[in-house]
């Protein structure tokens, strides 16, 4: 792994992003975490604005660039402008803060994870009914495990219950402790899932579990698994791409035969057969394949009656182009290059109808872009400190527990197979997962210095190759990541200039 020193030097100037919109000139100040409309003439001397420096208005009135474009008395009054709003409302700091997670030993990882834990994601089959041509255990990505063989015995789930769910006490007394299951197909171990959740149910009666599973819902047909399912309230999350054009495009059984009828058809006989589970339980995840075709997509699951009472629990999400020949293979990679041309034309539509009042209109434009611009809506306007974690990373096996068909833990199911954090026999590894923090932070410790640090989201699994963390990868997410969030500043501020009450739309919105 790379090694890089903490930068060190001091740096005295703003920590701002500056950027323009079509009516005017905006600074995001980083410290504060504010946005601020400012005229032309801050915009343009705030760069040189040093108040570490005795004489930092008369190097900026020696600047003959300023002084022609605005006059001496201008550039005085918007300077003295400037010093203000740094004493007044502490904008303009220098500060660069050095980036930590703030967990100095092993005994804090320890101490940290004995209660609070929030989901435990147990893979109970690493086995597929399905061959989808795109997944992430085809074969096609080079740092992932192929399709298995192997089940979860009952034993090695019990372990794992019984070490999650007293350490999760804090959180089911809130939102209810979250036991998900995963695969491979879950339901080709469906006699595990009624084993676990029976167990749950009658030896946790304190506990309020909630239960879940991600599906490709082709197994969804037999009256014994529904029965189960609805008595349990366990809510499903349905894998579906669009039309049957779009989805059986990569999404077949394991003979190459196409997937979508038959998920259809035990869609359907779910709502009519249990209308009230399935406007409550059931949710779609759509992966959004090359080559794109927005105009099919959104009109099938938006415009059609039968995903009404869904449109508030589907996810839309890219086709993962890292690590993979799956776009080589097919001959994709000249669609892949049209992608960013139209994400851009997808946003332009949501900025319409965010700023005409037409929210509720928007399709798959809706899905794509929420958690970007909530992500700024919500951002927390506070002084930053100086200390600040870098911002994504959840705490290994807090936020979500992963328990491979062997019992081993991980840190999510994204990285299953890397990064092991324990396993049911022996508990957390503390030392561990006190090593991934500090390679953590010293990877991102050059963050201090990088204007997007404070809406900038990123996790072990966006800079990983394997068990390493890799400079190229996070070389190439820093890059997109600061140019996505960039245009979104510009497109948020365009929008409340001409709709300052855009965004009331977010005060209704619940993002897990």
């Amino acid at each position: 792994m790379e090694s890089h020193a903490m930068d060190n030097r001091i740096e005295t100037k703003p920590f701002i992003k500056k950027f323009k919109t079509r009516k005017g000139n905006c600074i995001y100040d980083v410290n504060s975490n504010d946005l601020l409309r400012v005229n032309k003439t801050v915009y343009d001397i705030i760069d040189d604005y040093d108040e570490n420096k005795p004489d930092n208005l008369g190097r900026i009135l020696e600047n003959k660039k300023f002084t022609d474009a605005y006059g001496v008395e201008e550039i005085k009054e918007n300077y003295d402008l400037i010093v203000k709003m740094r004493r007044e409302k502490n904008y303009f700091s220098s500060n660069r803060p050095q980036i930590s997670s703030r967990i100095d030993s092993p005994q804090v990882v320890h101490e940290a994870l004995q209660s609070g834990l929030q989901q435990i994601v147990l893979e109970v089959s690493d086995r597929c009914n399905q061959r989808c041509r795109y997944c992430s255990f085809s074969g096609k990505y080079g740092y992932s495990r192929k399709h298995g063989t192997t089940h979860m015995t009952f034993d090695t789930a019990k372990k794992a219950l019984d070490f999650f769910i007293p350490r999760s006490v804090e959180v089911s007394r809130t939102e209810g402790t979250a036991i998900t299951y995963y695969g491979g197909e879950p339901l080709l171990n469906f006699q595990l899932l009624k084993q676990t959740v029976d167990y749950v149910v009658k030896t946790y009666k304190h506990i309020d579990p909630r239960f879940s599973f991600t599906t490709n819902g082709t197994l969804l047909d037999r009256k014994e698994v529904l029965d189960f399912l609805v008595e349990n309230h366990i809510h499903i999350l349905v894998s579906l791409d669009g039309p049957s054009h779009i989805h059986d495009r990569y999404r077949v059984f394991s003979n190459g035969k196409p997937t979508f009828q038959p998920l259809l058809n035990n869609l359907n006989r779910i709502r009519e057969s249990y209308p009230a589970y399935f406007a409550e339980k059931i949710s779609i995840s759509a992966v959004l394949t090359p080559p794109f075709d927005f105009e099919a997509v959104s009109p099938f699951f938006f415009s059609s009656p039968f995903f009404h009472e869904l449109r508030g629990r589907m996810t839309f999400g890219i086709v993962d182009p890292v690590d993979t020949t799956f776009f080589k293979d097919y001959g994709l990679e000249p669609e892949m290059k049209k992608l960013k041309a139209i994400l851009g034309g997808l946003l332009e539509q949501y900025k319409a109808a965010l700023i005409q009042g037409k929210y509720h209109e928007l399709g798959v434009e809706k899905e794509l872009f929420l958690r970007r611009f909530l992500n700024i809506a919500t951002r927390k306007i506070y002084p930053m400190g100086e200390v600040f974690p870098p911002r994504g990373g959840c705490f290994p096996g807090r936020r979500k527990l992963f328990v491979d068909t062997g019992g081993n833990f991980y840190m999510c199911e994204k990285v299953r197979g890397n990064f092991k954090i324990g396993d049911v026999d022996n508990g957390f590894d503390d030392e561990a997962i006190y090593r991934y923090y500090r390679e953590y932070d010293e990877f991102f410790s050059r963050c201090r210095a990088c204007w997007a640090l404070r809406l900038c989201n990123k996790c072990f699994n966006n800079i990983r190759r394997g068990e390493s963390l890799d400079a190229k990868r996070r070389e190439e997410f820093c890059f997109n990541m600061k140019e996505t969030l960039e245009q979104d500043l510009i497109v948020f501020c365009e929008i409340l200039e001409e709709n300052p009450g855009a965004f009331s739309v977010f005060e209704k919105i619940g993002v897990v």
